[in-house]
Parts: C-alpha cells; structure tokens; sequence
C-alpha cells in the first residue's frame, strides 16, 4: 500500500511541472495502479523522449537557418550537440538513482524512472522552445 501512495504522490508531483504533462499524467492516475496505470506512464515517455529529440532538432534547424546572424555559430551548434549528450547522461544517472530507492526491475521501479524521465525532458523542451539564440 505504501508503493501506491508512493506512486501516486510521485506522479502527483511530477505532473505539476508543466500543463500538458499534468493532463496526460493525470489521466494515468486516474488508473487503478496496474499494468494499465504503467504501461500509460511508459507510452508518455515515449511520446516525450520523441517531442524532446524532435524539439532539439527543431532548435539546430532555427540556429542553421539564420546561422549567418548568429557570431559564433560554430561553437554554439558544437556547444548545443554537447549539452545534449551531457544533459542526456545526466537525466539518466539522475533517473536511475531516484528509481535506485525501489526494488530493482519492478513494474514501480520502471514507473519511477519514467516519471523522472518525463519530467527532467519536459524541462529540456522548454529549454528548446524558449532558446534566445539571437
């Protein structure tokens, strides 16, 4: 029982980060906590990890079309291809140490981690979409 309320306050929480995430996982907490509330979280983070890769290629294509505005091109298109690789590795590790507190590959510790996951990507697509590159 305590895994539930466990569950469901992590979600809670996670949920209040961004309106769209809210909606989606709102409606996954309205599942009685089974395989149905979990594979719900799991096809949303395949949905945000798709919107985040999406949303940074978006970003690369703005930067290379007025790339003859922007000074240091260059180091800003290397710079941004290294955050990314950066940041990916450290959502993970961040991700897998908050699901560590659970037992390992459960249904609960995989929710865990994609919860995580879609918060620290719907954090990063923001970054994206509000990105002042000139």
């Amino acid at each position: 029982m305590r895994c539930v309320y466990l569950l469901l306050f992590l979600v809670s929480f996670v949920a209040s980060a961004e309106d769209n995430v809210d909606s989606v996982l709102a409606s996954c907490r309205a599942k009685v906590v089974t395989d149905e509330a979990y594979l719900c979280i799991d096809d949303y983070r395949v949905k945000i990890e798709k919107e985040y890769n999406n949303e940074f290629s978006v970003l690369m294509g703005k930067i290379k079309q007025n790339k003859k505005y922007i000074m240091n091109y260059n180091d800003l298109n290397k710079n941004l291809l290294s955050s990314k690789r950066l940041w990916d590795k450290w959502i993970n590790s961040e991700c897998l140490t908050e699901a560590s507190l659970n037992e390992k590959d459960t249904k609960y510790y995989y929710s865990v981690y994609h919860t995580c996951l879609i918060e620290k990507q719907s954090e990063r697509i923001n970054y994206y979409r509000n990105f002042n590159y000139m």
